[in-house]
This record gives C-alpha cells, structure tokens and sequence, in this order.
C-alpha cells in the first residue's frame, strides 16, 4: 500500500489523533495512512464516534453542573431574602406587640367613653358608661373623693357598657374618672371636664392655650388662625388673627359666637385678662376684643370664679353651648 508507518502504530496513535493531541505533520502523515488503509480507516470510524459521544456527554455534565449551580445560587439568594424578610416582620410584630400592650394596659380618656351617668347618693356611687374598649377597674378613695381608675385592656368596635357600684365610708364629695373630674355636687359631662382638666394657670404656655381653643372648636369659628400673645405687660392678652371674611349681615352673630368662645378662654386660662381677633368683613379688615370685665356683666358673676371648679366649668359651658343659666 505504500504506508510510510506500519498499521500499528497508526492504531496506537488513533486515539491522539482523534484528540488531535498529535503535531500537524503526524497528523497529515496519519491522514494519508487512513486514506489509504482501509482497514485502519474502518478502526478509525469505529472510534471516532465514541469519542464524541464522551465529548458531548462531558460537555452535558458540564452543562447540567452549571444549572445546578445557576439554580442553587438562586435558592440561596431567595433564601436569603425570605429569612432576612422574615426577620423584619418578626420584630415588627414584636414592636407591633409592645405598641399594642402599651395602649390597651392605659388610663382611659375622657374622650373615649361613648357616654357616662354618675349617680351619688350621700356615701353610694352608681356609675354606668360606654367605650370602645373592654375595661379592668378599681377604685379608692380619700377625704370623700372617690376615684375610679378604668383601664382599657383591648379594643371592642361593638361597645363596652360598664356599670360599677361603690360604696365608700364616708359621704362623697367629688367622684373622678382616672384623672378627670365628673361629679361634683352634680354631674360633670365630658365636655366640661375635659376643659376643667385643660385649665392653664399661664397664657404664656401657648401649647396648653391650643389645648384648650381646640376644646372649645374656635377653628369652627374662625377658620385656620395665627396666634399673637401679649405678655410683656398687664393686662394679658390672646389675639387671633384669622384671614376669614364675614359678610356684614353676619358679623354681629358672629361677634356673639366669638363672645361665648372667649369667655370660656378667658376663665379656663387664670391670667387672661382679653381675647383679640382679627379678620375681615365686606368694609375691610376688622378688630374686635372681649375683656374679662365684659365677660363678667354677660354672665353676672367675677368670670374668673367658673374656672377654679369643675361644676363653675360645667355652668359655664351650659351657659355659653345652650344659653342654660345656673342657679
């Protein structure tokens, strides 16, 4: 056949031939054997498929191990972010927890009950009310002033009523709800106790002042209002300068309204000696200022005597809502 190399070594470098782990001119010299050589050529097919098979599958195991790491880095990453979500929401229900216990385990507000009835007989207490809160209780008592502390333990949308009985060992004086005062030689409703409770020795204090304009809904009155206070010197007073406009047929209703308003300001903040308001009516802007004397005529007693307690609050506020005079 002409071979320049015997069959032999051809089969023995067959395997690094089809590797092609062999140097060109062996690869060439193999080439020419195989195109020659039948017999070495059939070896050479026989193999040569093999070979590949192995190749392809290698190149499938790499494949596949590259997917599965591809897919467990993916696991992890999500893993990852569902422990550290899990984390987060673990302490938010554990902040969520405290912030709940926080506001159930409380003295109740005033505002919170629906609504309440105090009944004093000489040394007997009937009280009956209505929150959103299911409620734990007790009571004490000292130089005739019972106190009943209501404490909310958690919410209840549907009403709570609450009826509790007390009798104490001495005729009773004063009865309070946690720290608010609500009977005193007669019933004190919510609204009152909450203004007598707001009661600000000083006009100075601007953050009780705002307490107690918001207890008496001055912003209904008035509109949105900026805030002047005159401290320097006597007589002490409050002006609220508001942008409202009233059209003059309603002015002197309003000024009415603005009476009512001011008196209970001018009791409820000890050294207010005036209320001021600034606004403006179809003629222009406008001034006008209630004093504590004027006060006093309207109401036919020293106006700063319904502040000190909380029945003269309560009279006070019957006075100005209903026009209700006391006796």
């Amino acid at each position: 056949m002409g071979n320049k190399i015997p069959c032999a070594v051809v089969k023995d470098i067959l395997p690094l031939y089809i590797d092609e782990l062999v140097s060109d001119e062996t690869k060439q010299t193999i080439g020419e054997h195989l195109d020659e050589c039948a017999e070495c050529k059939e070896l050479y097919d026989e193999m040569k498929p093999e070979k590949e098979e192995v190749a392809e599958e290698n190149i499938k195991e790499v494949d596949y191990l590259k997917k599965v790491r591809g897919t467990n880095k993916k696991i992890i990453a999500i893993s990852a972010v569902l422990v550290v979500l899990l984390a987060v929401m673990a302490v938010a229900v554990v902040i969520m927890r405290k912030k709940i216990s926080a506001v159930e385990n409380r003295k109740l507000d005033i505002s919170e009950f629906v609504y309440y009835d105090v009944e004093v007989d000489k040394n007997e207490l009937e009280f009956k009310g209505s929150t959103i809160y299911e409620v734990k209780y007790d009571f004490s008592s000292e130089d005739g002033v019972v106190t009943v502390n209501i404490y909310g333990e958690k919410q209840n949308l549907s009403g709570e009523h609450v009826e509790l009985s007390f009798t104490n060992d001495c005729e009773i004086k004063e009865v309070r709800i946690n720290d608010y005062i609500v009977w005193q030689d007669g019933m004190i409703d919510k609204n009152a106790a909450a203004l007598y409770h707001a009661y600000n020795p000083y006009v100075g204090n601007i953050s009780a002042d705002n307490t107690l304009a918001g207890l008496v809904r001055i912003r209904d009155l008035v509109g949105n209002f900026t805030t002047e206070l005159k401290t320097a010197e006597e007589p002490y007073g409050w002006i609220i300068k508001t942008e409202k406009t009233i059209y003059n047929i309603q002015e002197e209703q309003f000024k009415e309204e603005l009476k009512k308003e001011s008196m209970q300001l001018i009791a409820l903040i000890g050294n207010l000696s005036y209320m001021s308001y600034e606004y403006s009516t179809e003629d222009g802007p406008q001034t006008f200022t209630f004093t504590k004397e004027e006060a006093t005529e309207l109401i036919g007693k020293d106006i700063k005597e319904f502040g000190k307690t909380a029945k003269g609050t309560q009279q006070l506020y019957d006075f100005c809502t209903c026009g209700k005079h006391f006796d």
